[in-house]
């Protein structure tokens, strides 16, 4: 039986490193102007293993999102550090060098699975997550009927 936290039906694979989850779902894109079309992209949705049931519920939690669009810029080491730093004191309060370090290595292992993700099927297209930025410039997903596990 799978324990893994899951969220979103509409999850592709979801992948749990001690607290941190990342789930690979077909995302709206980004960019306005391919919006309108109702476009989706490969994305990775990343955050703490124990905000999954408070996301299950469409409760607001801290999450990074990364289209496959945005994935090339990790390629650069700089800029993978840099975000590493960021992105831990955004989900764990903590930019100690374990915290970045331990994160900037799931990043790099976490996109190459992004970057192999199967292009979605048409039989798979249902409605994507709605991808949601607030006033406070934080990212919400609100996905399609979750399950709990």
């Amino acid at each position: 039986m799978n324990h893994a936290p899951q969220f979103g039906r509409g999850a592709r694979k979801t992948i749990v490193r001690g607290d941190i989850v990342a789930s690979f779902q077909y995302l709206p894109v980004l960019d306005e102007r391919r919006q309108a079309t109702g476009e989706r992209e490969p994305g990775v949705i990343i955050m703490r293993a124990l905000d999954v049931p408070k996301a299950n519920r469409k409760e607001p939690v801290p999450k990074i999102i990364i289209g496959l669009s945005a994935a090339w810029k990790y390629g650069v080491d700089s800029y993978a550090a840099g975000k590493a730093r960021e992105y831990a004191t955004f989900l764990f309060g903590d930019a100690s060098s374990f915290t970045v370090h331990r994160l900037h290595d799931f990043l790099n292992d976490m996109l190459i699975e992004l970057v192999t993700m199967k292009p979605e099927r048409p039989d798979e297209q249902g409605p994507a997550p709605q991808l949601s930025i607030r006033d406070d410039g934080s990212f919400h997903v609100d996905v399609t009927e979750p399950e709990l596990h």
